[in-house]
């Protein structure tokens, strides 16, 4: 019985002594500025401070350019997974990407309004576990629906719209989710 109280109260007594050279090199690495300390996530953050979303990875396009890739992170928007990528001045979408960029946008109107649509190479060959997205500028579409034929009567870019002589054409169709714009101000920074 002696034994066993006396084996007890060493464990105890290791453990304390433990214990409290642990607080004490927590201690002096907090006071010095040249501690290493492990990050558990990395998450990114527009120029207000707001969270854009945890960093899952970094897209790199080609290696021979590497210089450290695009944060690629996840989002919901109207319940929709949406998987984008964040330079340090906007978000983009990526050719090989779950969003893809589109630096044009299609209409049926003359004016550039109306339903919009894409062109049809963006629709995904097989199954993926997250459906793919366009990004045109700062507005974010989800897919509506398969391709089909419309009468096109405008071309939008970025900056401009322009009409065009109205000709049949198979496109995809898109359906608008949001302008980033409205919720996100570059620059983004990681933290």
């Amino acid at each position: 019985m002696k034994v066993q109280k006396s084996l007890t109260q060493a464990v105890l007594s290791l453990l304390l002594i433990c214990s409290a050279a642990g607080h004490k090199a927590d201690a002096q690495n907090k006071g010095n500025q040249n501690a290493i300390q492990p990050v558990q996530s990395l998450t990114v953050f527009d120029a207000n401070g707001k969270r854009v979303g945890n960093v899952l990875g970094f897209y790199v396009e080609n290696s021979s350019a590497f210089r450290g890739g695009d944060a690629t992170v996840a989002l919901r928007v109207g319940g929709e997974l949406v998987i984008l990528y964040v330079k340090p001045d906007r978000f983009t979408g990526k050719e090989h990407g779950f969003t893809q960029e589109s630096t044009s946008l299609y209409f049926a109107s003359s004016n550039c309004t109306g339903p919009a649509y894409t062109v049809t190479h963006i629709v995904t060959p097989f199954p993926t576990l997250v459906g793919p997205h366009v990004l045109h500028g700062t507005k974010l579409y989800a897919l509506d629906g398969p391709p089909k034929s419309i009468i096109l009567g405008s071309i939008g870019s970025i900056s401009s719209c322009d009409p065009v002589p109205f000709v049949e054409t198979i496109k995809q169709p898109l359906r608008f989710l949001t302008d980033l714009a409205d919720q996100f101000q570059p620059p983004f920074t990681l933290k």
